[in-house]
Order: C-alpha cells, then sequence, then structure tokens
C-alpha cells in the first residue's frame, strides 16, 4: 500500500505567552493554517475545554474529509458548499465514510486498506458531522429572512447530512480492564528488573526503565503524571520519603508535542524502599550520562535529554508485549493502575476497613475527589474474585443442607 503526500497536515503548536496547546490544520495552496478549521477549533473545540489530543483527533478526521474533498474528481470546494447549502450526496457520504474508516488513506485503497478500531471510526464520523454542522448553521444564520424557502431546503439538507454521516455506526466497545493476576505480575516485574534475561530493553536505559516502570506498578499513577514528575517533585532522603504529583497542564517549558495531562487530583504518595532504590539508582547515578540531561527538569528524560514521551511509554508496553511470553495482547499502564486497585481491595479486607475509610483512602491514592465513585470501576477483578467465592460457599451451604 503506497501512502500518497499528504496536502492537509495538523500540526499542534505552543502559544509562547501562556503555553497553552493549540491544533491547526495546514493545507494548500501555501500550507499555511486554514481559516475556517483554525475558527472551529478556536471557537467551538477550544471553548468545550477539549484537551489538545482530543483536538488533535478531531481536526485529524476534518483534514482527512479536506483531504479526501480536494481529490475527488471533480474536486468539491467546501467552503462553496457550505454556502449553497448543498453539501454532499449519498454516494459522496458513502465515498467520506469510508476514507475515514482507513488507518492511513492510501492510493491503493481496496479490502485490503488497514482501517481503524470501531471507536475511532465513530469518533471521526461525528467529529466531521460537527464540524460540517458548525458551518452550515453558520451560513443558516445569515440567510436574509426574506429567503424563508432556501433556508428552510437548507436546513433539510443539514439535516439530511447530520443522520446519514453517522447512521449505523458500529458501536464504540470500549473492553473493560481489569487487573492482572499474580503470575502475569511476577513476569513483569521480571523483565523490567535491570540485566533480567528477560528485559527487553537496550541495556542503557534499564535503568530508567525499571524506575518508571516499578512507579506504575507499585503507586498506580497514571501514564501522563509519571512523565510530568520533576526533580523538586522527589523525597528520597529523610524517614518518610515521598513522591509529589502536581497537576501541570500548558507548561511552557514542556517542549513535548503532546503534553502529558493528568486527569486526576494533585497528592504526596510515600515511597517504600524498592522504589526509593530505583529512583536513587536512576536520578543518582544514571541519568546524569545522558546528553543534555541538564536542559530538562523532568526526572524522566529520553536518549537526547528532553523530556520522556507519552509515545516512548507505548513504545515500552508494546516491547514488552512482543517480547515477554505470557503478557496479555493489550497489556498498559492502565492494567498496573487496576492491579493496584485490586492490592488495596485486598489490604482493605485484610485490616477490616469500613466502606467509607476504604473510599477515601482509595480516592487520595489514585487522586480521584473525595466523593468520587471511580474507584468502583477499578476493582473489577477484585470483586469478580469475591463473588466467586461467594458463589462457592453459597453452592457449599446448599448442597450440604441437601445432603442432610
Amino acid at each position: 500500500m503506497v501512502t500518497e503526500k499528504r496536502n492537509f497536515r495538523v500540526k499542534t503548536t505552543t502559544f509562547p505567552s501562556t503555553g497553552e496547546r493549540f491544533v491547526l490544520v495546514e493545507g494548500p495552496p501555501d500550507g499555511i493554517a486554514l481559516e475556517a478549521t483554525t475558527l472551529y477549533g478556536l471557537m467551538v473545540l477550544r471553548e468545550r475545554g477539549c484537551s489538545p489530543n482530543t483536538m488533535y483527533l478531531s481536526m485529524q478526521a476534518v483534514a482527512i474529509m479536506l483531504e479526501w474533498a480536494w481529490k475527488r474528481e471533480p474536486r468539491i470546494d467546501l467552503q462553496e458548499r457550505l454556502g449553497t447549502g448543498i453539501l454532499f450526496e449519498a454516494a459522496e457520504i458513502h465515498s467520506l465514510r469510508r476514507e475515514l474508516r482507513l488507518k492511513l488513506p492510501a492510493s491503493s485503497g481496496g479490502e485490503d486498506a488497514v482501517t481503524v478500531g470501531s471507536g475511532h471510526y465513530y469518533n471521526r464520523c461525528h467529529a466531521v458531522r460537527d464540524y460540517v454542522t458548525w458551518h452550515a448553521e453558520n451560513v443558516l444564520r445569515r440567510i436574509p429572512t426574506r429567503e424563508h424557502g432556501r433556508a428552510v431546503e437548507h436546513r433539510r439538507r443539514l439535516e439530511d447530512f447530520r443522520v446519514s454521516m453517522v447512521a449505523n455506526l458500529p458501536s464504540p466497545r470500549t473492553k473493560a480492564r481489569e487487573g492482572v493476576d499474580e503470575e502475569v505480575q511476577r513476569l513483569f516485574l521480571e523483565a523490567i528488573r535491570p540485566g533480567s534475561p528477560t528485559n527487553p530493553f537496550q541495556a542503557q536505559h534499564q535503568a530508567r526503565n525499571y524506575a518508571l516502570l516499578l512507579l506504575y506498578f507499585l503507586l498506580g499513577v497514571r501514564r501522563a503524571e509519571a512523565l510530568k514528575v520533576k526533580g523538586e517533585d522527589l523525597y528520597l532522603t529523610g524517614a518518610e520519603p515521598k513522591i509529589r504529583i502536581v497537576v501541570r497542564v500548558d507548561e511552557i517549558d514542556d517542549p513535548r508535542r503532546v503534553e502529558p495531562r493528568a486527569k486526576t487530583q494533585g497528592r504526596d504518595l510515600p515511597l517504600g524502599p524498592a522504589l526509593v532504590e530505583a529512583l536513587r539508582e536512576w536520578v543518582v547515578v544514571h541519568r546524569k550520562t545522558y546528553p543534555g540531561h541538564k536542559k530538562t527538569p523532568f526526572v524522566f528524560i529520553n536518549r537526547m535529554g528532553g523530556p520522556l514521551s507519552l509515545e516512548a511509554v507505548n513504545d515500552m508496553f508494546e516491547l514488552l508485549r512482543r517480547r515477554v511470553d505470557g503478557l496479555p495482547a493489550d497489556f498498559t499502564t492502565h492494567h498496573l493502575r487496576h492491579t493496584a486497585n485490586d492490592r488495596l481491595s485486598d489490604l482493605a479486607d485484610e485490616e477490616g476497613w469500613g466502606e467509607g475509610e476504604e473510599k477515601q483512602r482509595r480516592n487520595y491514592t489514585f487522586g480521584w475527589t473525595k466523593t468520587s465513585n471511580q474507584g468502583e470501576a477499578y476493582q473489577a477483578r477484585s470483586t469478580r474474585r469475591k463473588a466467586a467465592a461467594a458463589s462457592l460457599r453459597m453452592q457449599k451451604r446448599s448442597w450440604e443442607g441437601q445432603a442432610k
């Protein structure tokens, strides 16, 4: 499959005065940011409070639509279509949806083209629907009241488009994640240990990866939270070592294209001996061997000294899944967060915590608000295990009662 040159490109830029990330679509004829997409980003996506990543995915869908329109024969002038209210015919909507289904729209197309998952496809179609609808409604508002018939026809075509664009889409199924069992945990911990025969990482990065991945495993922090930790947030000495999870967004000194953004509350978490040793080995001994390590305040850095990216963490887990037999095919940091929740549930049972006490401690540990019920979604494996044990006890009592 030969991928064609893309005329419309999505780009994340940073406002120098505030550090805020904003997403632009650049395109022909001169390769600069497009007015229509920039206006939509500012007045709709930004006003909704969309994260840069959400904005990026929405604009990516819009860019695919613009690329599709540009390469149609004859070429589709979207602004002209919006102005006249014609929008798209049924065959065009079918063709556009097929293009949005492709992972990377390519010149070969065809049945063998690689497609995105149902959730991604669903979101793309809705993003295109919302973009076209917003611009079309702006045109509608400018139609003079004396041209009532034109406005009615414009509205009818818009409603037809809105329905057809998202009709009969596959349901965006989100697989429920659970914590992993003890054998998977053992395999994971052995694989990330520096010097282990099953460690898939390059020797020079094993200390860094061990400290980072152990942080995910033992504390259950989110992927982005660990990548935002700075040297000032680590307290590795004294009687009570700890790590401070600080919510930082739109930082001017964060050069990453996709800035890691924490969804949860800031908090202080104590560090046990294993984490203290791993973090100290990385920060004190190995981090200084990376070129340019002094140019960033972030604890976890890449081979050139810049802050480690979200993509780099994804690559670590992809390598672990590929090289370590026994790890789940979809194993990610989020499985480790669920697993940490399972361990907290077990501890609550062992120590006899009350329901309110357990909820309070869980919400603080994992960064949810005091009244949040989010923790319930992270206890699936623990709940299933307890339900199974209860069912067996119930069966035993019922059977013994009948046997008497």
